[in-house]
């Protein structure tokens, strides 16, 4: 390939993609893990301005990293560069496209949510919680079944009702004072 203009830019494209996409997750006050957990959506409303800004730096960040791709299989002009360059660039957009779909998720629900649930009691944050489950099950492309489970501090006495979910060796917990 020969060093133009338009690869030029290209590896620009990249280099800004790649800080982008680093630098969006890295500034971004709040990372919210597998699922949402109720403390999520309070910490976002605190820093909502800058986690909202943050998360749409990452996110446009998939954008560019996609225009760079489609730029660079583009300006491939060698038929054999081309037959690699094609479906190289397909699995990568697809790639970009399901990750870019995956974090818009939870930039979408983690908004909301904390605009929804800032003055919601734990217990109003838990059923909103519960209901998103679902939906971020196949967001997640796994899918458990959640177990009801009651624990108590035995030295205390104190019970409460945990919701308890695991990805292999990741559990989710959530505990409801009661």
């Amino acid at each position: 390939m020969k060093h133009t203009f338009a690869t030029t830019v290209i590896g620009w494209f990249f280099c800004l993609a790649g800080l982008m996409m680093w630098l969006g997750w890295m500034i971004m006050p709040v990372h919210i893990g597998v699922y949402f957990e109720p403390g999520d959506f309070a910490a976002i409303h605190e820093h909502f301005h800058l986690w909202i800004w943050m998360f749409r730096v990452h996110l446009f960040g998939y954008v560019v990293a996609g225009m760079a791709v489609v730029a660079l299989a583009a300006v491939s002009t060698e038929p054999d560069v081309k037959a690699l360059m094609f479906p190289g660039a397909a699995v990568a957009m697809a790639g970009l496209f399901v990750g870019a779909l995956g974090a818009a998720f939870y930039y979408h629900h983690g908004a909301w949510g904390a605009i929804e649930l800032s003055q919601q009691s734990f217990q109003g944050a838990t059923e909103r919680i519960a209901a998103l489950r679902l939906d971020t099950e196949y967001v997640t492309c796994l899918v458990v079944e959640p177990q009801e489970v009651v624990h108590g501090n035995q030295e205390s006495g104190e019970r409460g009702k945990v919701v308890e979910a695991g990805v292999g060796a990741m559990p989710v917990v959530m505990v409801e004072p009661g």
